[in-house]
């Protein structure tokens, strides 16, 4: 039976899984544990260096937690007392509350290798005050040191559950609509262990319809739980296809990175599990409009300092596992995907940004476009060439391996040999050419990559 006793108003105290670490006061150290919305000033007079604008209040609230942490004694009696203080409701509320959260403290932020003097039975207990948002949030980090508590856990959802279909889901629908946030927490924690998924059919079916009707913090978080769906399986992939609203999976379309790199993950994910099914899921969940905006958005901010500039997108995730899932397309569609990828704009915008990459987006680029040339026909590997220099490609092919470079180097170099328009050949201007003569010179004479390159496009300039 729940104890609806325990922190009665704890629900409206946590209203997302983040707010236990900002729970400080400005009292002293014993006093930490207090929900406020400030921070004790003597420790951010002492502590201030370590801390800037971005990192203010998750660096204070977790060095909070370690103060804290490192205060404890960890040893059974102190797990026991902690215990026996939040269930004895001859304890006052704060009381209760206060040895809970040092038990979440404690569960949180003891290294890996610590191991924990908890009682055997302790999902037992926790159990009996489920929807509560803090016992929701212990419990999800007891899942996340070890398996044996998700085993436990698990366990007692069924025996609790037996008569229903699938008893994991029901629970978990149940207690996102008690506790959104801290339930995704738990969701989130339980997608370690890949076992349980077979038994989630119906979560999986709730996240996905109501995606698009939660703020982009949950958002995100809901993305990152359906990527686990599909690490290395394709099982929910059918369900995901079937699914009447797929199209509206990404909508509204929000110009937030975090929740850019949440899709952009899952997306990657859903078409790893099943390359050959790439393009129907990226064309049912309008994935290209999500997608184009998006780039659209970078370029408008290409020259922004702002926090979504361009710059930011292009040397972070998102840029990397765009390539990847294009990379896909080419893979399966071939010249088709590679006509498609034009069409809508997406390497053309790619080309357009190729200035702001760091050295590792350009590598991600151009591994992009040599994929493009080695499936591609003449005609897109001309497309490519007027989007690229000669020794920008050089460039890239002296910093991989000559068995990977020397296939797409041929295939430019004989597209190069065959093109003639209007009489015409080929033009390769002096300056490129000898830029192209500088970087053959570096090369060892096992690895001549590049002067073979010039070799065979030699008849151009004759």
């Amino acid at each position: 039976m729940i104890k609806e006793d325990l922190f009665r108003n704890s629900t409206k105290d946590v209203k997302n899984a983040h707010q236990i670490d900002k729970g400080l006061d400005t009292g002293d150290v014993n006093r930490f544990l207090e929900f406020s919305d400030t921070v004790p000033i003597q420790l951010l007079n002492s502590l201030y260096l370590m801390f800037n604008e971005n990192t203010f209040l998750e660096g204070s609230s977790k060095t909070i937690e370690l103060l804290i942490y490192h205060s404890m004694k960890i040893c059974p009696e102190t797990f026991n007392d902690l215990i026996s203080g939040f269930i004895n409701p001859e304890n006052s509320e704060e009381q209760r509350k206060e040895d809970l959260i040092k038990l979440y403290i404690a569960i949180k932020n003891a290294p890996p290798e610590v191991e924990l003097p908890l009682p055997q039975n302790l999902i037992d207990i926790l159990f009996c005050y489920f929807p509560n948002p803090l016992i929701v949030l212990v419990t999800s980090e007891l899942i996340n040191r070890d398996y044996t508590w998700s085993y436990n856990f698990v366990q007692k959802v069924m025996e609790g559950k037996r008569s229903h279909k699938n008893p994991l889901s029901l629970f978990f629908i149940d207690l996102i609509h008690a506790c959104f946030n801290e339930g995704l927490n738990l969701l989130n924690s339980l997608l370690t262990y890949k076992e349980y998924l077979i038994y989630l059919e119906g979560i999986f079916m709730e996240l996905i319809s109501n995606v698009s009707n939660v703020d982009i913090k949950s958002k995100i978080l809901i993305f990152q739980i359906l990527s686990k769906f599909f690490e290395g399986d394709d099982l929910f992939l059918t369900l995901l296809l079937e699914y009447e609203k797929v199209s509206e999976l990404f909508l509204p379309i929000e110009n937030d990175i975090e929740l850019t790199e949440a899709i952009l993950s899952f997306s990657n994910e859903v078409t790893k599990s099943n390359e050959s099914q790439t393009f129907e899921f990226l064309q049912k969940s309008a994935f290209f409009n999500f997608l184009n905006e998006f780039w659209i958005y970078s370029l408008n901010n290409n020259l922004s300092d702002s926090k979504n500039s361009c710059v930011d997108v292009m040397n972070g995730k998102c840029f990397e596992l765009s390539c990847l899932i294009n990379e896909r397309i080419i893979r399966t569609k071939k010249k088709e995907g590679i006509s498609f990828l034009f069409e809508i704009g997406i390497i053309p915008s790619f080309c357009q940004m190729k200035e702001k990459f760091n050295y590792k987006s350009f590598q991600i680029f151009m591994h992009l476009l040599m994929l493009c040339v080695k499936r591609g026909n003449n005609n897109q590997i001309l497309d490519i060439l007027s989007l690229l220099s000669l020794v920008e490609i050089a460039n890239y092919a002296d910093s991989i391996e000559k068995d990977e470079a020397a296939p797409f180097l041929k295939k430019i170099a004989t597209t190069i040999l065959n093109y003639e328009k209007n009489g015409k050949k080929y033009f390769i201007d002096e300056e490129t050419y000898h830029e192209l003569l500088e970087i053959a010179k570096l090369e060892d004479k096992e690895d001549s990559k590049i002067t073979e390159f010039l070799n065979f496009i030699n008849p151009v300039f004759e």
